[in-house]
C-alpha cells in the first residue's frame, strides 16, 4: 500500500493512505492506534472528532446524589415479584355479545 507523508514531527509521522484514512507511526516505526491516534489527528486538524471522556471514578456512598439509592438484591426481587402479582390480579373485561337481530347462530333454537 502506497502512503504519502502528511506531517513528520519529532515523535511521530502521519501518513495519508490510498483509502483516504490516516496512519500514524512513532519513532520506532510502530503504528499508533486508538485514542492516542485520534488525539494526534485532531491536534493536527486532519479529522473532526470528539475524544471519549475519561472514566469517572466510582463515587463513595456519602457522595451519592439524592436520586441514587442503594438497593439490596433481596429487596429488589421481592418488590418486583409483588408488582408482577398485582398486574396478574387485574380482571379483564370482555365486550358483551352484540344483539342486533340479524339472526346469528347463537340466538336460533
Amino acid at each position: 500500500m502506497k502512503m504519502k507523508v502528511v506531517k513528520k514531527t519529532e515523535t511521530y509521522t502521519i501518513f495519508h493512505r490510498n483509502d483516504n484514512r490516516y496512519a500514524v507511526k512513532d519513532l520506532a516505526k510502530n503504528y499508533i492506534n486508538g485514542t492516542e491516534k485520534t488525539r494526534i489527528l485532531i491536534e493536527e486538524g486532519l479529522v473532526n472528532a470528539v475524544l471519549p471522556q475519561e472514566k469517572v471514578e466510582a463515587t463513595s456512598d456519602a457522595e451519592q446524589t439524592e436520586g441514587e439509592q442503594i438497593v439490596d438484591s433481596d429487596d429488589a426481587v421481592s418488590d418486583n415479584s409483588s408488582a408482577i402479582e398485582e398486574q396478574s390480579e387485574v380482571p379483564v373485561e370482555e365486550p358483551a355479545p352484540k344483539e342486533d337481530g340479524t339472526g346469528s347462530d347463537e340466538s336460533t333454537d
